[in-house]
């Protein structure tokens, strides 16, 4: 087997492990960039910040962070100036997030969806009532 794809099979192996049943979640921005939300993506004016929305100014420098834990996926308001918004309703504290949710961070949309990173298999299908390895 090609090194390559042996590197590709154990990443996808690793993150399947990693994620254990906690469906994975892309992030649509307006400017065409799709970003895999990880635990503790920070959104904000900083560069440094996973998601970073430089060119939006009613982003606070660390606006928002998206984090998962075994409930799923969630978004939390930093204390930002404006305000973190999930379709359209202002959220005051830890809020679930979902695909075909809208998270806005000042002027700035960013719609979820299902998703994976590049080259990792979707989860096994299970049983009904049997938990995913």
């Amino acid at each position: 087997m090609p090194a390559a794809h042996l590197a590709a099979r154990n990443d996808t192996a690793k993150w399947v492990r990693y994620h254990r049943g906690v469906e994975p979640l892309v992030l649509h921005l307006p400017d065409g960039r799709v970003l895999e939300a990880q635990p503790k993506l920070l959104i904000g004016r900083d560069p440094d910040c996973g998601c970073p929305l430089l060119e939006d100014p009613a982003v606070s420098t660390r606006h928002a962070m998206i984090d998962r834990d075994e409930g799923g996926w969630f978004v939390e308001d930093l204390k930002s100036t404006n305000g973190t918004w999930v379709n359209e309703h202002r959220i005051k504290r830890r809020t679930p997030i979902a695909p075909g949710d809208v998270v806005r961070v000042g002027g700035t949309r960013i719609r979820v969806a299902r998703g994976l990173p590049a080259g990792a298999a979707p989860l096994p299908p299970t049983a009904p009532g049997v938990p995913r390895q």
